[in-house]
């Protein structure tokens, strides 16, 4: 849960906002070339490239994570995916964000039925 809880600390939320604004499918120099939205695009990206490790090393289970923060990690990776392929090609650097990118992989591979309705509807009627 502390890992969790971290990564709403500091810069995060304001990142998110930023990167969630981002239309899918941005040309990757929307990034590259604002330093207020490449300075999110790390933010973001070395988070959840810590969360994915995380979970490959099963310190967070996968299914909690997705359940807590899924719909923010696969949004996040649609949105910067063509910025990180276009540092990896000229970096050259293939492995960039490499642990984001399987976890945003893993994520849509293990996607839950009720993640397309979401939590709250779901779950109406669930009772404590």
């Amino acid at each position: 849960m502390e890992a969790i809880k971290s990564i709403f600390r500091g810069n995060f939320p304001t990142s998110w906002r930023i990167i969630i604004e981002l239309l899918v499918h941005f040309p990757p120099e929307r990034v590259a070339n604002d330093a207020t939205t490449r300075a999110a695009a790390d933010d973001i990206a070395l988070t959840f490239e810590s969360l994915g490790y995380l979970v490959f090393r099963r310190i967070m289970p996968l299914r909690v994570t997705d359940e807590l923060v899924g719909g923010i990690v696969t949004g996040a990776w649609q949105r910067l995916r063509p910025w990180v392929d276009d540092c990896r090609k000229s970096m050259p650097a293939p492995r960039l964000f490499e642990w984001f990118n399987w976890l945003a992989d893993r994520m849509e591979e293990h996607r839950e039925v009720w993640k397309a309705q979401g939590a709250h509807e779901a779950f109406a009627t669930w009772k404590p």
